[in-house]
C-alpha cells in the first residue's frame, strides 16, 4: 500500500530550492536521514511479519507444532520491541541531540549485539 501523496524530496525537487548550497545540503542531509530511519524502521517490522506468518503455518500444520510457534511469536514481541526501541532513539535524537543520542547508542548497539549472539548460540546448539 503505498501513498502517493507522499513524494520523496529527488535532485529535480532540490534543483527548485534557492541556490543556497546550505539549503540544499540541508535537503539532502534530511532525505539521507530519512531514507536511514525508514530502513531502520522496516527492518524489524518485515521481520515480525515473517515471524507472524512461520507461527501461523506451524499453528496449521497437522499436528500444530505449538513449540516453533512459540519461537515464532518470541521473534515477534523480540522485533516489535526492537521497532518501539528505534523509535524512542529517534525521539531522542530530537529531543536531546546527538551528542547524548551517541551514548545511548553505543549501550544499545551493544545490547544489540549480545542478543544477536544469544540467538545464534541457541540456534547453534540446536536451542537448547
Amino acid at each position: 500500500m503505498k501513498n502517493d501523496a507522499i513524494k520523496p524530496v529527488g535532485e529535480s525537487s532540490r534543483r527548485g530550492m534557492s541556490g543556497d548550497p546550505k539549503t540544499v545540503s540541508a535537503a539532502a542531509d534530511l532525505e539521507q536521514m530519512t531514507a536511514s530511519i525508514s530502513e531502520e524502521i522496516k527492518q524489524p517490522i518485515t521481520a515480525t511479519l515473517i515471524y507472524a506468518q512461520a507461527a501461523a503455518r506451524w499453528l496449521s500444520a497437522n499436528p500444530p507444532n505449538v513449540v516453533e510457534a512459540q519461537r515464532a511469536l518470541d521473534g515477534i514481541v523480540y522485533n516489535v520491541m526492537r521497532s518501539n526501541e528505534i523509535v524512542e532513539w529517534i525521539r531522542a535524537l530530537f529531543v536531546y541531540g546527538p551528542k547524548q543520542v551517541e551514548e545511548q547508542q553505543l549501550v544499545e548497539a551493544i545490547r544489540n549485539a549480545l542478543a544477536l549472539l544469544r540467538t545464534a548460540m541457541k540456534e547453534g546448539d540446536g536451542g537448547r
